[in-house]
């Protein structure tokens, strides 16, 4: 059962790993990956906006950019080799909860808190993320899960104490073994994440309930080395904490940060919570169960059954795991923020699910029925939040990826790319760089005046300049000054939107000059074509080389008002063979619309860039254009 239950979380954390492309976190890890070692170490990283760099410090340690360094010397760049590592430890984590499961009370309660691992829609959200949150929890959970293994190992089958030295040097050997896992988990937990100091409170609380027991001295070594290794990096990390308020940080009131660690342990983030309200009480009520049966000792069987009642507090160690983070999250709130959503506190959601399957488990012994309710609405649940992940636009990350495709297919040599805010520069090269000029604005060193500089010198030398947008950071660019400045001084042609639930990520293209002309220009192919005496074409001119199949053939159409129009027209451009076979067209109003023809003026003269996209697979010849004149509507 157990192998099953990991063959699911591996099939369904594998299952469209690649799909989505990196969101601005995720490139920041791509980064630092691309490091030389010394440099990773150094938790520095380096912006540029194409004209100077600002040496910035990563609010994370090392050790997981470290992996990733190899990763990607191994397995290369892509979406896929990046989050790999992430699903590997969330399906790691699985077998792990298992184990702890079954060492704090049976066989059950270690099944169940697997099976909640294996489907956790939050655990899936993570593992397709290039982040080290779920790298994170699993180390945690073997740090925990090793300090609880070092106050009472599993007997060795024949062996005691009073057998002689060499056997108790065998038992001290085991001891010994875990200790070391202990830690080395624990170190490498600690430089996996600041906020795993929350693990360290909630095992020092363990550790001091040892003292009770005689043997409680073994485990102090292994926990006062954890401690030592832990100061330092507690010191620079303190010290290397930004001044002043965080962008997104707040203080959070105690209920809403309890609603949003159970909504968020139960059924995820890729579904909304009010929608499925009945179902998050199932869970709520259930794990209310599992934490009184813990701390009142109710999960006990019959001496007569297989199960070995909690003889210690050793169940009471799984409410610490939980509530010590939790609590000392808020308490942290009153001095800095320092919660911005669950990823903050997913260190602890192991102990939620071992819960979980305790409450489930004292359920099955009094109420079959009603577990076999609870359990078959709670992996409903899971399984709805899950597809909504998979399938509902809404929770996609970021489309860089479409927003890069759209760029390169569109900007053309002459043009020059903003990217907007620099420090969204990683995702620009990883997706959009097509060896076009690019700069990054607003500017990272004294904003206002040098983005404006910037932006009237672009004027002066490109004929079109491309606005590369992303919403996320926020703080990046909250004036949008660019896309203000560009507005009034320039000429709006495209734009394109990729919104997701969290942010806009926005292509806009600008006219350095404007559209309309004052004199007749000079037409590479004049043709005139009077439309209903309202509107007179007069030629184009075609751009660059022939274009072949799959490539934009790009065109400049001239046109004149030749009467005040109350009509918005599109134009239809078709590319004939000589048997009128259709090998690609277009269909868009002038301008893209942004300049309609209701509003042109009688006399105007108007340049219109056009493309057309050839379909792919159309051979080399001779080819004529179709133009279709259409009302907009």
């Amino acid at each position: 059962m157990l192998l099953l239950l990991i063959a699911l979380a591996f099939a369904r954390g594998v299952y469209g790993l690649g799909a989505q492309s990196l969101w601005w976190d995720e490139s920041l890890s791509l980064q630092r990956a691309n490091y030389d070692l010394p440099l990773v170490l150094s938790n520095k990283i380096i912006l540029t906006d194409a004209t100077r760099q600002l040496i910035t410090f990563d609010n994370h340690p090392p050790f997981y950019f470290l992996l990733l360094h190899f990763v990607v010397k191994l397995a290369g760049q892509s979406e896929f080799a990046l989050r790999f590592p992430s699903l590997a430890f969330s399906v790691l984590t699985v077998p792990l909860l298992y184990a702890l499961g079954k060492h704090l009370c049976d066989r059950r309660v270690g099944l169940l808190a697997a099976l909640f691992g294996a489907i956790s829609p939050l655990y899936l959200w993570y593992s397709h993320e290039a982040r080290m949150y779920t790298m994170l929890t699993f180390l945690g959970l073997l740090s925990f899960y090793t300090l609880l293994k070092m106050r009472r190992p599993e007997p060795v089958e024949g062996l005691t104490r009073s057998q002689g030295p060499s056997d108790y040097a065998i038992w001290s050997l085991v001891i010994g073994h875990w200790s070391l896992i202990y830690v080395l988990s624990s170190a490498a937990m600690l430089a996996t994440h600041y906020l795993s100091f929350l693990i360290l409170l909630a095992e020092l609380v363990v550790f001091l309930s040892f003292i009770r027991n005689a043997r409680w001295r073994r485990v102090a070594i292994p926990v006062f080395g954890v401690l030592l290794i832990a100061l330092p990096i507690l010191y620079y990390g303190l010290s290397s904490l930004p001044e002043g308020k965080v962008g997104g940080f707040r203080f959070i009131p105690l209920l809403e940060l309890l609603r949003d660690v159970s909504n968020s342990f139960s059924l995820g983030i890729s579904v909304q919570a009010e929608r499925v309200l009945a179902v998050h009480w199932v869970f709520r009520g259930v794990f209310l169960i599992g934490a009184l049966a813990i701390v009142w000792g109710a999960f006990r069987r019959p001496p007569s059954s297989n199960f070995q009642p909690p003889t210690s507090n050793k169940p009471l160690s799984a409410l610490i795991y939980l509530l010590v983070p939790v609590f000392s999250i808020y308490l942290l709130s009153y001095v800095r923020p320092v919660y911005l959503n669950i990823r903050h506190l997913i260190l602890a959601s192991p102990a939620f699910y071992l819960i979980l399957a305790v409450g489930l488990v004292t359920i099955r012994k009094k109420w079959p029925l009603v577990f076999a309710s609870c359990l078959a609405l709670m992996v409903a649940g899971l399984a709805h939040s899950t597809q909504q992940y998979f399938y509902n636009d809404k929770y996609a990350k970021d489309d860089h990826r479409a927003w890069g495709e759209y760029l390169k297919a569109h900007a053309q040599p002459g043009d020059v790319i903003v990217v907007d805010p620099p420090h969204t520069a990683q995702i620009y090269h990883y997706y959009a760089d097509a060896g076009l000029p690019w700069t990054g604005l607003p500017r990272l060193v004294s904003p206002d005046e040098d983005t404006i500089s910037a932006l009237e010198e672009l004027m002066a030398g490109y004929e079109r300049i491309w606005l590369a947008f992303s919403g996320i950071p926020g703080w990046g660019d909250p004036k949008r000054l660019p896309k203000k400045w560009l507005e009034e001084n320039a000429f709006l042609v495209d734009e394109r939107s990729f919104h997701n639930y969290a942010s806009v990520v926005q292509a806009s293209c600008f006219l350095t000059n404007p559209p309309v002309l004052d004199t007749p220009p000079e037409v590479q192919h004049p043709v005139e074509a009077d439309f209903e005496d309202k509107l007179l074409f007069l030629g184009y001119d075609l751009k660059g080389r022939p274009a072949a199949g799959g490539q934009f053939l790009r065109l400049n159409l001239y046109w004149k008002a030749q009467q005040k129009m109350e009509e918005d027209y599109g134009v239809s451009l078709r590319l004939l063979d000589g048997e009128n076979r259709l090998w690609g067209r277009a269909d868009r109003a002038p301008l893209n619309g942004h300049y309609p023809t209701s509003q042109w003026p009688p006399g105007q003269i108007v340049k219109d860039d056009y493309e057309l996209l050839i379909d792919v697979g159309t051979p080399p010849g001779w080819y004529r254009l179709e133009m279709v004149v259409h009302d907009g509507s």
